[in-house]
Formats: structure tokens, C-alpha cells, sequence
């Protein structure tokens, strides 16, 4: 979240300059392969002998799992077509995934323009209502679709630098180039294996942090309720 260390001041930022949708670009994270296990309960993950598959780890948490991004800042253009959005409730009237079908702005009278001292036409629509957030100042997105085991098949063979990737062929886990040097980007570490990804460390050295904490002190809180209820 670039500057920002909590959404709210995000949002209220935005909705003081103007914005009332605030979209975020859409590129799919990859699962950190040093977060998973070995997986074989598959038909198509091998044996429990020789394992052909990944899991996640269940002593890691899906932000830190996903912080793997495949796509270096700012995220291609591309990246907008299936963009997720935070709108304001009062502005946006009607919408499906993906976007806005009905506004404020769109439904505004041509009465209530004038006296705003604007034109009437079919242009009046203000487009600065809605923007895509700065990835490097404001926030960025972490898709993190959860990867089925089976779609990690053959891991260690397709995460390699010179294997040709096809449709249903392709790397699935991820490797991020160390400390998010873009040089680095598709060259192999010690193992062989591709960097293909990119982790934010502001997940990893603030959020992660603080989101381990909330979970603790909330499971505290549990226990201390259920022990007074005893």
C-alpha cells in the first residue's frame, strides 16, 4: 500500500480528490514454492515415494503464500481487463464484477447539471470518478486465486529457464527474484529453478507482521471468553 499503512486513509484520500471508484489491475500471484509441500493424493501427482506436486503449507498464511506477483510495477495495461474495484456505495447505483453499469454520475438530471454549471449532452459523464489506484503510492492487488495441487504437476521440470512453456504446460509455482532486483527476473537461483515472480516487501516486513498478531490476540480473546463462560 505504498505510503499508506491502512486502507481507510487510502479510500478517504481518494474520495477527497475526487474518485469514487478506485480500481486495482489484476494480474494472477503465483504460490511461493518455498512455502509448499510435497503433494500425491492425485492421480496425477505421483506417488507418496515420488511426489510430483505442491500444496501450500498449512503453517503459511495465503497473503504470505501469494505475495508472488508475476508481473513487476506498474502492471501492464492488460492488467485492467479483469480489474477489481472498491466503490463508494452512494455513487455506484447498479454494477456486475468487473464494473460499474449504473452511476450517480450517469443517471444526474440535466437540471441538476446546470445548476452545477455544466452542460447537458450524452458526454457528461465525469470519467475522473473513476481511476486505477498508483501501484507505487497508493495500492497494490494481490490476486491470490488459490492453486489446486494437480496444476503444480511436473514442477520441477517446467520452473527451469529453458523449458519451452505451452497451453497447460507451464510453471505454476513461484520463485521471487531476491529482494525485487527486476535484473534478476528469469535467471535460475541455486537450484535451477526460474525467478518468476516478484514479492512486495512491505507484505512481508509490515503486513504479515501485523496480520500474525491480530490473529493472535483475536484467538486470546476467544479463549479468554470461552474460559469465562466455563
Amino acid at each position: 500500500m505504498g505510503k499508506y499503512s491502512n486502507l481507510k486513509d487510502l479510500l478517504r484520500d481518494a474520495k477527497e480528490g475526487g474518485t469514487e471508484i478506485l480500481g486495482f489491475k489484476s494480474t494472477r500471484a503465483l504460490p511461493n514454492a518455498n512455502y509448499m509441500l510435497p503433494y500425491h493424493d492425485d492421480e496425477k501427482c505421483g506417488s507418496e515415494a515420488n511426489p510430483q506436486c505442491l500444496q501450500k503449507s498449512p503453517d503459511r498464511l495465503f497473503l504470505e503464500t501469494y505475495n508472488c506477483d508475476v508481473e513487476d510495477l506498474p502492471k501492464p495495461h492488460w492488467s485492467t481487463r479483469a480489474k477489481k474495484q472498491i466503490y463508494n456505495p452512494s455513487y455506484v447505483l447498479s454494477h456486475f464484477v468487473h464494473y460499474s453499469t449504473i452511476t450517480e454520475g450517469l443517471v444526474e438530471s440535466c437540471k441538476s447539471l446546470k445548476l452545477r454549471g455544466k452542460a447537458c449532452d450524452s458526454t457528461n459523464i465525469d470519467a475522473s470518478t473513476e481511476r486505477i489506484a498508483n501501484e507505487k503510492d497508493e495500492a497494490v492487488m494481490i490476486h491470490s486465486k488459490t492453486m489446486v495441487p494437480r496444476d503444480s504437476v511436473d514442477w520441477r521440470e517446467r520452473c527451469q529457464p529453458d523449458f519451452k512453456a505451452s497451453h497447460g504446460k507451464k510453471c505454476r509455482v513461484g520463485f521471487p527474484v531476491p529482494n525485487y532486483d527486476e535484473s534478476k527476473f528469469g535467471e535460475s537461483d541455486q537450484d535451477g529453478m526460474k525467478y518468476n515472480c516478484y514479492s512486495y516487501e512491505k507484505v512481508s516486513d509490515y503486513y504479515l507482521p501485523r496480520l500474525r498478531e491480530a490473529m493472535k490476540n483475536r484467538q486470546e480473546r476467544y479463549e479468554n471468553r470461552k474460559a469465562a463462560e466455563s
